[in-house]
């Protein structure tokens, strides 16, 4: 997802403590990067050079260092004597906000980079944009963050530019349009970040025709610039065999690379590569040892997979502590896969209630895992029919067939509903089309539903009352609805297996969930979803919680030809997913791009 996304902007606004002039009416010509070079014959510029320079400033003293691997106590004073000498410097003030910044000191940071900016210097007003765009230190204002950015790009900084494009983008509704003119603004202008950005609007027709092979060329043009989004999508092209050949080596030495940069997607599918011999010989060890890199930047898609590879190795203690961080990140595979192990624990309580907490995110699986629960009232979990049929139902909502059929089940029986022949022919039904097992077992209860009985779903006890109501199945006691109705679930002849007819969570490639499927699980989907998916938007997607509409953008921050933030050209068809850009050239973003993350990410813009 656009590891631009990060790049998305920057640092922070300032407040211009140190002039009378307003940020947004100063610098109306900028004297670009060439007028603020390093200051070779200053030993004290020269240090704060080499512990303070962003990796993307062409002038850089040294490769340059990631903002949130700045050593601040090293930096702080060195950068700030350099600032303060006079006559003032802009370059220095900008890099002693930049350290301030990374100190999380805002207010200061502001002042320094609205210096920077009042004289004309654009790595000031491309950190100014940061700061508006995030509402770091200042409240946040696209429209702001816009006119700060622009200004950047002007000044030299083509990937300011790119930048915007993502503000647009992540606009409220996305004008998809007018951020692809931006992004294609900033590679003509020379930027390697927009590259990539453009390649994903063409692969997922956003703002453009749809043109696969487009995309990959631009895929390939900016991983071999050294993009590590490039490197990533491009891994992912080859892997999944979109708009090129399935080619699993390339992939992989694609991917390898981008893991490189810290590229969290990119370690979870090598590991799975590995985990399934696809394209590598198969390990189990490695599979691990890459699902731990991911893991380490609290990736839930690695953990809980790691988890599986744990367990099957026998070390149930490891696997239950990585269950139990994914699930406190929220995922609801690993509130699942926790439950499950509590349940054969015989800790059923505890079970249920992880199992309450993944269902009220919609999560499909284990709306009927928590169904079973009940039905079969075993490890420690009461038998309740009732709350059995109720949930039954929320997972029928969701069209899954499994549901149906044990739901149908129900309603044969008389167990926990009003007994109805009909209701369970309707439900065996509609699962009979599904190929697999659901759709056996419903093809067999209506063969002998009016012959031979089908057994019982567990035994013939009572229910504990009946939960229907004019046909309709009405929640227990304490039952917390999640936000909004449920996405629909992916087809059900595209999950995995096993012999038992549950599905199989732990054989899915990892993929980036859509922003309007967050509620279903990665481990929902086949492989073909894992790479077509993963190859989106990222960064729109990460500010997509940014506020902005065109109401309130002035007619400065909106670009010629533009119809504000949400209007103009775009659409807003059904939002890509989303990828992690967690490198460590922009460790604040999160993972919500691809998608992680794409999501409907509240996600910060990243400082160069």
């Amino acid at each position: 997802m656009m590891q631009a996304l990060k790049t998305v902007i920057l640092a922070q606004l300032t407040l211009l403590l140190m002039t009378s002039v307003s940020p947004l009416a100063a610098n109306a010509a900028a004297p670009g990067l060439a007028s603020f070079p390093p200051e070779q014959r200053d030993a004290i510029a020269v240090q704060c050079d080499r512990l303070a320079d962003s990796p993307y400033d062409t002038q850089r003293v040294g490769p340059g260092v990631p903002i949130d691997q700045i050593n601040v106590a090293e930096a702080l004073p060195v950068c700030q004597r350099a600032a303060a000498r006079l006559p003032a410097r802009p370059r220095y003030q900008y890099l002693y906000g930049r350290v301030l910044d990374a100190a999380k000191r805002y207010d200061e940071a502001v002042q320094q980079y609205a210096a920077a900016d009042q004289a004309g210097n654009p790595w000031g007003s491309v950190s100014l944009g940061s700061l508006y765009a995030n509402g770091d230190g200042v409240a946040k204002d696209p429209a702001k963050a816009a006119t700060f950015l622009r200004r950047a790009g002007d000044g030299g900084l083509p990937d300011a530019y790119a930048d915007l494009g993502l503000l647009y983008a992540a606009a409220n509704p996305p004008n998809y349009t007018q951020a692809f003119s931006e992004f294609d603004r900033a590679s003509r202008a020379g930027s390697t970040l927009a590259l990539a950005y453009l390649g994903e609007f063409y692969f997922n027709g956003l703002g453009v025709v749809k043109n696969q092979t487009r995309a990959l060329a631009l895929f390939q043009q900016a991983a071999n610039r050294g993009d590590p989004e490039g490197m990533l999508d491009l891994g992912l092209s080859y892997y999944s065999g979109t708009g090129v050949r399935r080619d699993p080596a390339t992939a992989l030495r694609w991917l390898s690379r981008a893991a490189e940069f810290g590229f969290a997607q990119a370690q979870d599918v090598i590991g799975y590569m590995y985990q399934e011999g696809d394209g590598v010989g198969q390990s189990d060890e490695q599979a691990m040892a890459w699902y731990r890199k991911s893991a380490a930047q609290d990736d839930p898609f690695a953990m809980t997979h790691l988890a599986r590879l744990l367990i099957d190795a026998g070390n149930d203690a490891e696997a239950t502590a990585w269950y139990r961080r994914a699930a406190a990140l929220g995922d609801p595979t690993g509130m699942t896969k926790l439950g499950d192990l509590l349940a054969e624990a015989g800790n059923g309580a505890e079970a249920v209630d992880w199992y309450r907490k993944a269902a009220a995110k919609g999560f499909v699986d284990v709306e009927t895992r928590l169904a079973d629960a009940y039905r079969m009232g075993k490890n420690g979990i009461p038998q309740d029919y009732p709350q059995a049929a109720f949930w039954y139902s929320k997972a029928v909502e969701q069209g899954d067939t499994f549901a149906m059929v044990r739901l149908g089940e129900l309603y044969e029986k008389g167990l926990g509903v009003v007994q109805s022949t009909e209701k369970a022919r309707q439900l065996y039904t509609r699962a009979a089309d599904d190929p697999q097992i659901p759709g056996m077992q419903a093809r067999y209860n209506l063969a002998h539903l009016d012959g031979a009985p089908t057994p019982a779903p567990s035994d013939n006890a009572p229910g504990s009352g009946d939960l229907i109501s004019g046909g309709i199945i009405t929640p227990p006691p304490g039952y917390a609805p999640a936000p909004g109705p449920p996405p629909p679930p992916p087809p059900r002849n595209s999950v995995p297996q096993d012999s038992s007819g549950q599905r199989d969570n732990t054989r899915e490639p990892p993929r980036r969930p859509l922003p309007t499927q967050r509620a279903h699980s990665d481990d929902e989907n086949v492989k073909a979803m894992l790479i077509l998916g993963a190859i989106v938007i990222g960064g729109a997607w990460l500010l997509s919680g940014s506020s902005g509409s065109s109401s309130g953008v002035s007619s400065d921050a909106v670009p010629s030809g533009g119809g504000g933030w949400g209007g103009g050209g775009g659409t807003s068809p059904t939002p890509p997913s989303s990828r992690p850009v967690s490198t460590p050239m922009n460790g604040d973003i999160t993972r919500t791009l691809h998608g992680a993350d794409a999501l409907g990410i509240n996600g910060p813009v990243n400082r160069r």
